[in-house]
């Protein structure tokens, strides 16, 4: 994996720096470090701004406060505050961390101690450049798409309240009422219909007959994608040595799906390929159900 060591940007934010203070100096029973993030990727580019925000608590007085950039193991001082707290039992700052790794996994590491020395640590990490989801390890890159972070969303079949059309670049799950106004943008659905059990369905198959697949007809009036309507077929392969937790951006661009339908089994994952030309993965990472009445949770890569 390539690792730089470099110098980085951050910047501090002080519009929701906040302090307060207890009155009394018993020993602390509490001590709370947090860091809250606000962007839901866990996948940068070199450049990227990631903004975080640390919180720290403690029922006795705040010591020190340290953030620590680490990567590949080594850390490094970001950002220390060791006095002027006096008496101040909560802090809370805003940071933004400008990425200047071109790829890797770096972790943020807040530390946080007490009067008594009492430590309690909290950590982020993300990843940067070509490896999919929050934790995956490996090479990759090359000249393959990056990775869009993985995401999870609870999808249901036509028998199901939950949603059966999705749109793999934003992690979007639409209704039936909502999938006409959408169907430039979905790629992979769910349903029955005829196929034997819960499957995933190509949206270029929903056409002409509404109830063969389940669902609403979404009307595109063949597997070839119109290009004035930006229509899309996918197709579908299971993949029994990838994962979508740790599978690189080369072996993502190496899948070859052929099939428009294909059943679904519970930690199965499945690969695709839109007419976009955007490929990804899919696990089924749990399925419940019987007859038209299913619903499946998925962990879902797919290529910015």
């Amino acid at each position: 994996m390539k690792k730089i060591y470099s110098l980085f940007s951050l910047v501090l934010l002080f519009s929701s720096f906040l302090m307060t203070s207890c009155d009394d100096d018993s020993d602390p029973s509490l001590l709370v470090a947090r860091i809250d993030n606000t962007l839901d990727a866990g996948n940068f580019d070199e450049g990227d701004l990631v903004p975080f925000t640390i919180v720290a608590n403690a029922d006795g007085r705040i010591d020190e406060i340290l953030v620590q950039k680490v990567v590949d193991g080594v850390p490094e001082q970001i950002f220390d505050k060791s006095n002027g707290f006096e008496r101040d039992t909560e802090f809370t700052t805003d940071l933004v961390y400008q990425v200047e790794e071109t790829s890797g996994s770096v972790t943020i590491r807040l530390r946080v101690t007490d009067r008594s020395d009492n430590v309690q640590e909290a950590e982020y990490t993300f990843t940067v450049g070509e490896t999919a989801g929050g934790g995956g390890s490996g090479g990759g890159g090359g000249e393959a798409p990056l990775l869009r972070s993985t995401v999870t969303v609870d999808m249901g079949t036509e028998g199901a309240s939950l949603g059966s059309y999705l749109a793999t670049g934003s992690g979007t799950v639409y209704t039936s009422s909502q999938a006409q106004s959408n169907r430039s943008t979905i790629d992979v659905t769910v349903g029955v219909g005829n196929t034997g059990g819960p499957s995933l369905i190509s949206p270029a198959e929903r056409k002409g007959e509404a109830d063969f697949y389940g669902g609403v007809d979404l009307n595109f009036g063949s597997p070839t994608p119109d290009p004035q309507t930006g229509l899309i077929s996918t197709f579908f392969s299971q993949e029994n040595d990838l994962d979508t937790d740790d599978a690189t951006a080369d072996e993502v661009d190496g899948v070859s799906p052929s099939s428009s339908t294909i059943r679904m089994s519970p930690g199965n994952v499945y690969s695709f390929q839109n007419t976009n030309g955007k490929k990804g993965l899919i696990k089924v990472t749990d399925l419940q159900g019987s007859g038209t009445n299913y619903t499946v949770t998925l962990d879902v890569v797919v290529q910015q």
